[in-house]
């Protein structure tokens, strides 16, 4: 089943085989790094409707994240330091969350395509347009985050997606 999803993302990223190559290994990488980790030592879990998600597997799932988009755009790319750097953390907490709030592994198909999505988004601008798009980011996931912590209107899951939705629109 992944192998055609990835086939799917290469048709899509033909032009840009780098991008690709980062967007394959967020979905390979990290979700075999969130399943491992997860269910090995997730003490802490939270439910996206009827899935079991852990802390700890999200946790994982952003380092890899993280790291493999960070190191191929530095290693890969010409794109500087302190911008790779911001398009990592950036693209890591907004794919991580995707995955952390989906379904019935709709996130083989999605998480490579979003990650390429906003590779191609991400890279042209300034590392201080980056930089303030992340604090935006940041900003309306605690927001979320304590919305569902202090009132119980949201559940954790809930609070991922209200933040997706609002930096969606934001951005």
């Amino acid at each position: 089943r992944q192998r055609g999803q990835g086939a799917a993302a290469l048709v899509v990223a033909h032009h840009e085989p780098v991008f690709w190559l980062i967007g394959l290994s967020s979905l390979v990488v990290s979700d075999t790094a969130a399943a491992l980790l997860g269910g090995a030592y997730g003490k802490h879990s939270f439910f996206a409707a009827h899935d079991r998600k852990s802390i700890e597997g999200s946790a994982a799932f952003f380092a890899a994240t993280f790291l493999g988009v960070h190191l191929a755009l530095l290693l890969l790319t010409p794109i500087e330091r302190g911008a790779s750097v911001l398009v990592a953390l950036q693209i890591a907490l907004l794919v991580t969350s995707f995955e952390a709030i989906s379904l019935g592994g709709n996130d083989n198909l999605f998480v490579p395509l979003v990650t390429y999505y906003l590779l191609v988004k991400m890279t042209p601008e300034p590392a201080a347009s980056i930089a303030f798009q992340l604090l935006v980011q940041l900003a309306i996931l605690g927001a979320m985050l304590m919305v569902a912590w202090r009132t119980r209107v949201l559940s954790w899951a809930g609070a991922l997606a209200a933040h997706l939705v609002i930096y969606a629109a934001f951005s």
